[in-house]
């Protein structure tokens, strides 16, 4: 920086280029904030974490807040930042407490726990929060996670969320006109029943079913006509056929049987309920019992027939239906005077009869309905009039709902009139309640729909249509797991057919399913639950979805991006010590070449000593980053662990140099111990190599056995079996470690020294091959006091134990014959070249599909030695085609990365054994004569 020029806070220091980027307004924000007052301070000072995780919520069309460091420090995008409302701007960039205090008691234990380690995760989760001026209570879907640096350590809380206030209210608001609803349609005497816009009726209230005895749901569809009357059945359908078909009210009267068996007369009215484009949602009808009416009507009827003949003896029975009957009943003139008016009309409408006389009866009808009922005048003077609905007006001057049939008989028109003002009340209450659910239903962004108990779809809202790309009628009436929404998904129909008793049972069934739709692979939070009447009873199950396919993206590209960064850390240290080992290897082999073509053969020997050296130190990384993955093979056996400590200790005294002392405390009776000798001896050699960079000044270290009885234990997600163990300790007396970075030491590429001098997989591969082994490994370190390191392996039963035999040398060959499958043709060659030296015989193909043909002839063939990773078919597929024509064929496998060899239990069965590369000639040559002799 030039002298007097101030650092830019909003300037990357490595880079230069103003952080963060991009033409956001938070973006622009933040650049131009001074950072210096913030507790995160200058830019400049930022984490690669910090400014990482920035960059990749800043452009996000998420809602997501990051609460960075101890204090919590607000950083937010702008799909966020209108959640907060008059917070923002201030919020950012100021610790949470400051701006979010009237919740922080609600909020600081969920950013703790997420702070912590834990993922916090709710639906609908209500907060208290001061936004526009005022507390108000809001709804999100959280997702609250630790935000990690490169070692492991939670920076900050990252935190997804989804307002949901308006879907909450909204399904509250459903709920309660629902029960409004639901609440009205009982409370009234009549039967109440709705229909689909189809005219197949599909709900009806309890009244009916107790009216009929008839089961719930019984009446559904096309069913109510098994309790209308036989003589009725055909005008009954055909008038409600004609009304769906138009779109008009239904008006019809039948009989319907009563549950003790008596046919009733009824009056049946429907009404179309209507969208704003006027298309039929629904139809919402009442069917009242006019049995008593009907019986009123007919006996004044056939009383005007008779009336000259039987007026002295039909007087007292006429005016006993007169004087009794609950509905008004009146005579008038076809010009409409009131003749005669029975004493409903006081109870109903406060008028006397003899006060009514005289009048004309448009004087009682209110002034909307006038041109109605004169032309239900005119239409009675000729002929029966059905059901005709109007206001009249009450003696008090407010006006009552009455509906009327009529006929006309010797010049007068005989009418009876029915109070319906408290129906219509009902149904036009039903009506709004309808409308509001239907409004909250058709608008929500969830998948949601409506079943009947026992699944059958009744109804589905636009947004899940349209997830199927399918109109209303193809899936209204269907078993739900039947419908499109599920039958491309393997199992999820009798995933959804087996949930549904439960929510029968009164259970809300929940959980998060991935579902083929014809967008493409989605995953939804997907819910089943019951809906219950006023006695608890199910009667509806509502199925809603919530699409979190692009949540759960979010999070997948954040654990990939934490994926590529550690990928990253990888590739220095691993490609530096393969170029060394590579350019040791090649040094040698050019030097080699130059003092052959010279004609100088002297001290080829240390040329050769070095390519070898190399190929050794490239096989132990190999076996490192094997060992780590958890995907080398082990060959574990029973093995006298002191008598493999006493043969390596020369190896580790050269190692170690002469300022260190090596001791070894040796347990005498020593357990057997089940491991894999060459495993063993490489973690031995990884731990004094790193007791040697901990004494650079010189010093102790002391290996140690014994034999220990341990019980059950958990070591955070590691778990102990109880037993008997070998227990192995290398102590040195170095410079130790601190707690932070003991409690790393185990983690993957994870390392102290400098870049290139160690790939952070030593105590790794220690790690992965003590687990894979049943066994464990700890450490106890103390700053200047030095690093214990212990070892634990399963007891071997004693029976089993083997004492490690020295390396066999490859013995000639008694002219067998040796199929070599292999596609690297530099060691294809070399294993034919050693296996002719022997005395062998050979056949060598490429690939599998060059040594099949070879397995199905008759040619004599003793042993297959194969490579595992061969192309299009590997080595372990060959062997099984090779044993169905030779099923006593020994197989040899010769691999460095065994794909399938976790265990050599589980991958190799009799008569097979696995060499690993990179190996020596030698014993692969003893290999081969230990097999053919076997």
């Amino acid at each position: 920086m030039r002298k007097g020029t101030a650092a830019r806070d909003d300037v990357d220091g490595r880079s230069g280029i103003p952080f963060p980027d991009g033409d956001c307004a938070i973006s622009a924000q933040m650049r131009a904030m001074d950072w210096s007052t913030s507790p995160l301070g200058p830019v400049a000072g930022w984490s690669p974490t910090l400014k990482g995780a920035v960059s990749l919520i800043l452009p996000a069309q998420a809602q997501i807040v990051m609460f960075w460091g101890p204090e919590f420090v607000a950083l937010y995008n702008a799909a966020y930042a209108p959640t907060i409302g008059n917070k923002h701007p201030h919020a950012l960039g100021r610790p949470a407490r400051e701006y979010w205090t009237e919740l922080w008691d609600d909020l600081e234990p969920l950013l703790r726990q997420a702070r912590d380690g834990e993922t916090v995760v709710a639906k609908d989760r209500p907060f208290r929060i001061e936004r526009k001026g005022y507390i108000e209570t809001v709804y999100f879907d959280i997702s609250y996670s630790p935000a990690r640096n490169e070692a492991g350590e939670v920076e900050g809380v990252v935190c997804i969320v989804d307002e949901t206030t308006d879907r909450v209210l909204a399904l509250q608001r459903l709920r309660d006109s629902e029960a409004q609803f639901r609440t009205l349609a009982e409370a009234m005497p009549a039967l109440v029943w709705t229909a689909t816009p189809e005219g197949n009726l599909d709900w009806f209230n309890p009244h009916a079913y107790a009216y009929t005895g008839a089961p719930t749901g019984a009446l559904d569809g096309q069913a109510w006509t098994w309790v209308t009357h036989p003589d009725d059945l055909a005008r009954a359908a055909g008038g409600w056929a004609a009304a769906v078909k138009a779109g008009g009210t239904y008006t019809a009267e039948f009989r319907l049987r009563r549950a003790d068996g008596v046919y009733r007369w009824h009056l049946a009215r429907a009404v179309p309920i209507r969208d704003e484009g006027g298309a039929i949602l629904r139809w919402l009808g009442t069917t009242t019992d006019i049995e008593d009416q009907k019986a009123a009507t007919e006996a004044l009827a056939h009383m005007n027939e008779t009336l000259e003949r039987q007026v002295a003896e039909r007087t007292r029975e006429r005016d006993s239906a007169w004087n009794n009957a609950q509905d008004l009943l009146l005579v008038v003139s076809p010009e409409g005077v009131f003749r005669a008016a029975n004493p409903a009309w006081r109870t109903i409408l406060g008028w006397e009869p003899e006060e009514l006389i005289g009048k004309h009866y448009l004087d009682l009808t209110h002034p909307d309905d006038r041109e109605l009922k004169a032309k239900a005048l005119a239409h009675a003077s000729r002929e029966a009039l059905n059901n005709v609905e109007a206001r009249c007006r009450h003696r008090d001057g407010s006006y009552r709902w009455i509906g009327w049939v009529a006929a006309p008989e010797g010049g007068l028109i005989y009418a009876a009139g029915r109070d319906v003002t408290r129906e219509r009340e009902q149904a036009q209450a039903l009506e709004r309640s309808e409308a509001r659910l239907r409004s909250v239903f058709n608008t929500s962004y969830q998948h949601q729909g409506l079943l009947s108990p026992e699944g059958i779809v009744l109804d589905a809202n636009p947004t899940s249509l349209a997830g199927i790309r399918a109109r209303r009628e193809d899936v209204v009436g269907k078993l739900f797991w039947e419908t499109p929404w599920f039958t491309a998904t393997p199992g999820m129909p009798d995933l959804v057919r087996t949930a549904l008793p439960l929510v029968r049972a009164g259970r809300t069934v929940r959980r998060e399913v991935i579902i083929n739709l014809p967008a493409g692979r989605h995953i939804f939070d997907f819910s089943l639950r019951p809906v219950l009447d006023g006695a608890g009873k199910v009667i509806a199950i509502v199925p809603e979805a919530m699409d979190v396919t692009a949540r759960h993206a979010a999070e997948e590209q954040l654990r990939q991006a934490q994926k590529m960064e550690a990928l990253g850390q990888l590739t220095g240290g691993i490609a530096h010590d393969f170029n060394n080992m590579l350019m040791g290897i090649s040094g040698a082999v050019e030097l080699i070449r130059r003092r052959v073509d010279a004609g100088r053969p002297q001290g080829l020997d240390r040329y050769l000593d070095a390519a070898s050296t190399a190929v050794q130190r490239a096989a132990a990384l190999t076996h490192r980053l094997l060992a780590f993955a958890r995907r080398q093979s082990l060959d574990t056996r029973p093995q006298d662990v002191n008598a493999l400590v006493v043969n390596f200790a020369d190896v580790l005294r050269r190692t170690l140099g002469s300022d260190i002392t090596l001791e070894t405390r040796l347990a005498p009776s020593l357990w057997p111990a089940l491991t894999d000798a060459n495993q063993f001896e490489s973690a031995l050699l990884n731990l004094a190599l790193n007791a040697r960079d901990a004494m650079p000044g010189g010093g102790h270290l002391t290996i140690t056995t014994a034999n220990q009885t341990l019980g059950e234990s958990s070591d955070g997600a590691e778990k102990r079996t109880a037993g008997d163990y070998v227990v192995v300790q290398v102590s040195d007396t170095g410079t130790g470690m601190v707690p932070s970075v003991r409690e790393k030491a185990f983690d993957p590429f994870f390392t102290t020294k400098p870049i290139g001098q160690g790939t952070g997989l030593g105590l790794s591969m220690i790690y992965g091959y003590a687990r894979q082994s049943g066994g464990h490994v700890h450490i106890d370190s103390e700053v200047g006091q030095g690093t214990t390191v212990t070892l634990t392996l399963r007891r071997a039963p004693p029976e089993e134990t083997e004492a490690p035999a020295p390396e066999p040398a490859a013995p000639p060959g008694l002219g067998e014959t040796v199929l070599v499958v292999e596609d690297d043709s530099t060691v294809r060659m070399l294993v034919i070249d050693v296996l002719e030296d022997l005395g062998y015989r050979h056949i060598e193909a490429a690939d599998a599909r060059g040594a099949i043909p070879h397995l199905e002839s008759r040619r004599a063939i003793d042993l297959l030695v194969t490579d595992v990773g061969l192309p299009n078919m590997n080595g372990r597929q060959l062997a099984e085609i090779a044993r169905q024509f030779r099923p006593r064929l020994k197989v040899l496998f010769i691999t460095g990365y065994a794909e399938n060899a976790t265990a050599r239990a589980g991958f190799l069965q009799p008569g097979m054994d696995i060499l690993p590369k990179p190996f020596t000639l030698e014993a692969l040559g003893a290999k081969v004569r230990e097999m053919l002799g076997a």
